[in-house]
């Protein structure tokens, strides 16, 4: 989270948080896409619900069902933006257990990523910053 905390010093006082949001990616080389609903370790913090719609309407048009329901006790850059008032959601990716597949594991190769999950979230966050 230090580049976000970085880049958040930088550039969040020029950034109108009426007119800006962030959409975050994680781990999208896992098989599944899923729109992660909050994240935290000692609290949890909701995303922003009209984020998490639009995402949800630009994976439909992108022809993806995007996982819902799940939220995450990791942190991940988005919750720098959330916590700064922005409005905020991510795109993450699961396997079959719900977790990101390799995660942190010295199978964490790009041998290892699912690639069509990876195209998809291209197409998703086009879709959603093109509504």
């Amino acid at each position: 989270m230090e580049g976000m905390q970085a880049f958040g010093r930088r550039h969040f006082p020029e950034l109108d948080r009426a007119r800006t949001e962030f959409v975050c990616l994680e781990c999208v080389g896992s098989p599944d896409l899923c729109i992660v609903e909050a994240e935290g370790m000692l609290r949890m913090r909701f995303y922003t619900d009209a984020s998490r719609d639009a995402l949800e309407r630009a994976g439909a048009e992108a022809g993806l069902k995007l996982t819902r329901g799940l939220r995450t006790v990791a942190a991940t850059d988005a919750l720098i933006a959330l916590r700064a008032g922005y409005a905020t959601c991510t795109l993450g990716g699961v396997d079959e257990t719900k977790f990101p597949s390799n995660y942190h594991w010295p199978s964490d190769t790009p041998d290892n990523l699912d690639w069509d999950s990876v195209d998809g979230a291209v197409e998703v966050c086009l879709r959603y910053v093109r509504p």
